[in-house]
């Protein structure tokens, strides 16, 4: 209790002080982890096995729009790394046929026709 001069002289009870409470953060979203199908594009498509890496990653960029997980900078370079080794690969594949198609001209055709004369 406390003496207010100026009221009288009565004795004024202190009013209750407010209490401090930290303020509460609210609850953060769940983390959204990273999509599996991206990170399989990706490893598939790095070790070797490109079709299923774009076939992945066309699945992982499929899910992470509808869901909106993670991952689609690994998905995309999941397709761009397996479109361009199988066009690498393509193309190797391509230059050898052409390749042991003369060769085999060259060997084959040549006896041919000196066999001829």
């Amino acid at each position: 209790m406390s003496y207010e001069p100026y009221s009288g002289g009565t004795m004024v009870p202190y009013e209750a002080q407010p209490q401090y409470t930290q303020p509460q953060m609210p609850y953060a979203a769940p983390a959204r982890g990273t999509n599996g199908l991206a990170i399989a594009s990706l490893v598939c498509s790095l070790i070797g096995f490109h079709l299923i890496g774009v076939i992945l990653g066309h699945i992982a960029l499929g899910q992470i729009k509808t869901s909106g997980e993670e991952g689609h900078g690994l998905a995309m370079a999941g397709l761009i790394i397996g479109y361009i080794s199988m066009a690498l690969v393509v193309l190797v594949l391509i230059v050898y046929v052409v390749f042991v198609l003369i060769l085999g001209v060259a060997i084959f055709g040549a006896s041919t026709a000196v066999a001829s004369y």
